[in-house]
Order: C-alpha cells, then sequence, then structure tokens
C-alpha cells in the first residue's frame, strides 16, 4: 500500500501542482494495488465533489481515518497517511509540489526500512526452515 502512497503523491506533484487536474477529478481517478487504497481514494473524490468537508485537508483526514481504522496495524504508518493530506491542499504550486516531494521521500524511507527488515527476518526463517526440512527427512529414513 505505500507504493500506492508514493505513486499517489508523484501524480499529485504533477497533476495537481501542474493545475492539470481539479483535486476531485484525480482522487476519483487513480486506482493502486491495495483495495483500502482504492476504496479511500474513492471516498476522497467523492468527498470533494459533494463538499462535505471545510477544507480538502479536513476531508483527507476524516476520510483515512475512516478507511485505515482497523485495516493497517502500525501505527505510525497511519499517522504519516492522515498528516500527508495537507500537501495535496496547499494554496502555492510550488510550494505543493515540495511537499509532495517530501512525503514521497518519508514514504520511500519507510519502504526501505520495511524492506531491510524483511530481509533480517527472512536471514532467520530460510535457515530454519531449511533445517527443520532436514530433520524431518532424516526421521523419515
Amino acid at each position: 500500500m505505500l507504493y500506492d502512497f508514493m505513486l499517489l503523491l508523484e501524480k499529485g506533484a504533477f497533476y495537481l501542482a501542474g493545475e492539470r487536474m481539479k483535486a476531485p477529478q484525480f482522487f476519483s481517478s487513480i486506482r493502486g494495488k491495495s483495495e483500502v487504497f482504492n476504496e479511500g481514494c474513492k471516498r476522497m473524490g467523492e468527498a470533494l465533489s459533494n463538499r462535505s468537508c471545510k477544507s480538502g485537508e479536513e476531508g483527507w483526514r476524516s476520510v483515512w481515518e475512516d478507511v485505515l481504522c482497523g485495516r493497517i496495524s502500525d501505527e505510525k504508518i497511519k499517522k504519516m497517511i492522515v498528516e500527508m493530506g495537507g500537501a495535496f491542499f496547499e494554496k502555492n504550486a510550488a510550494a505543493m509540489e515540495q511537499r509532495l516531494k517530501e512525503c514521497a521521500l518519508d514514504i520511500h524511507k519507510q519502504i526501505d526500512f520495511y524492506r531491510k527488515e524483511y530481509v533480517e527476518k527472512m536471514k532467520v526463517i530460510c535457515p530454519v526452515g531449511i533445517l527443520g526440512g532436514i530433520m524431518i527427512s532424516i526421521m523419515l529414513i
């Protein structure tokens, strides 16, 4: 799901900061690999189209808090996603683009952290699995 948010931030910097697309249309058109991400973007597009929130940042916060509730266990990731919403609704296009790029960099750092953590776990899991397989083979002989 983090890759989907990185894509969202990069496309946001291109389409929204470049004023090529309006925010409701942008969020309604974005699709990723994660169903949670797709649902959040769809709701965000609807919230902006219906003007059901005072500001875009407030709408982002409420939509993503609802969507992520109970689906994501990592509080750090939840907080990062919920707080990045303001980047999409900067008044100045240059400031928006800069802030979106900063958020994308933060997500990239998180992805690297989780990748390193996964590799470390696999360094332990693979040898244990191999030893278990060898022990079972010896017992069967």
